[in-house]
């Protein structure tokens, strides 16, 4: 099997030669695996770890996020942000957010906003075919993100706040951002030509105890902005993996009828996340990815602990339905060894 029949077969539950995995790391790790496994590049490591999936996107062209030499950064929508050293690795935090003085439902219709057309989509059909064989991805997981995405903006407690009294100021922020995304990906696949398999975007709906808003809200607040967006992927022949963290499984039948096709990361270690539950409740609807800890296993675990719980998966998704990765962008303080016996073990297996 090519990559992207593996990992398509793997969507559908056919089977597959191996179960297919993917990759997502911090950057001091994508250091630390190539200078211990002597390669060039990530693509190279990317290659010797199996990745069965590739990423196109559209190129910035100009109007919106600008990086300064210090590492600060202006997003798309004006907030700003600076990077900084933290555990080990390093972050972007914010320092401005454009949406906190908003007040009124005026004041929203106001904002500067982006604008599809400061992005060329002109060579996603050339960069889709260059990863021939490969599942190709565009997007991530902080596109469409209404929760997220508006609180980097509008800090998380007005948010919150926003959300609880569906506030028309907000509503409009939400679907502003519906609309460029919408426009954006249209865009994208349809100068993709039938390149792009996949869309990949997300919003953190839940912590790791319980959801963020009940699904009746996720639902009345967010779902015909999901739903058009998921339908138009799909119109495309495309397939929609959304990443939500946390304890999601409350969410998961809506997510299925929105029209969600792999949910991504499987946080196993949140409440009511037990691997076989999943699978024996959603897993005829919808594919998983993720399932492997990096909050514990990767980071805490030993190589054959880290060996068991990879067979398990192999076991228990033996016709398809999971797509093999971590929870997370792998932490810099995850042993090496681990993270090679996670992708070693699949390769083992087929």
């Amino acid at each position: 099997m090519t990559h992207r029949e593996r990992v398509l077969s793997c969507v559908e539950r056919r089977g597959f030669d191996r179960m297919p995995v993917k990759y997502d790391a911090a950057e001091e790790i994508d250091c630390a695996l190539l200078r211990q496994l002597s390669l060039p590049d990530r693509d190279y490591l990317l290659q010797r770890l199996g990745d069965d999936f590739r990423y196109v996107a559209p190129r910035y062209i100009g109007g919106g996020p600008v990086k300064q030499m210090d590492m600060s950064l202006k997003g798309l929508w004006g907030e700003e942000y600076i990077r900084r050293e933290a555990g080990g690795g390093s972050i972007y935090e914010v320092t401005r957010m454009p949406y906190a003085e908003l007040d009124t439902l005026a004041d929203a219709k106001s904002v500067a906003r982006p604008s599809a057309d400061w992005f060329d989509v002109s060579r996603l059909a050339s960069d889709s075919r260059a990863w021939e064989g490969y599942a190709v991805v565009c997007g991530e997981p902080g596109h469409m993100d209404f929760i997220n995405g508006i609180a980097r903006c509008r800090g998380f407690e007005n948010v919150l706040v926003d959300i609880a009294e569906e506030n028309p100021l907000y509503l409009e922020l939400v679907e502003q951002r519906a609309q460029f995304f919408y426009e954006l990906y249209r865009r994208s696949l349809e100068a993709a030509q039938g390149g792009i398999d996949f869309v990949h975007v997300g919003e953190d709906v839940a912590t790791q105890q319980g959801l963020l808003l009940s699904p009746e809200k996720f639902r009345r607040l967010f779902g015909a902005a999901y739903r058009r967006f998921f339908d138009m992927i799909h119109a495309h022949k495309a397939r929609v993996i959304f990443h939500s963290c946390g304890s999601v499984a409350e969410m998961i039948p809506h997510l299925i009828d929105l029209g969600v096709d792999v949910l991504d990361v499987v946080q196993v270690n949140a409440a009511g996340m037990a691997l076989e539950r999943l699978k024996s409740e959603f897993g005829d609807d919808i594919c998983f990815c993720g399932t492997m800890c990096t909050q514990k296993l990767l980071v805490f675990g030993s190589v054959s602990e880290v060996r068991s719980e990879v067979l398990k998966r192999v076991r228990l998704f033996e016709s398809g339905g999971l797509i093999l990765a971590p929870t997370h962008s792998i932490a810099p303080s995850t042993p090496l060894p681990n993270i090679l016996a996670m992708y070693d073990t699949v390769k083992e297996c087929s």
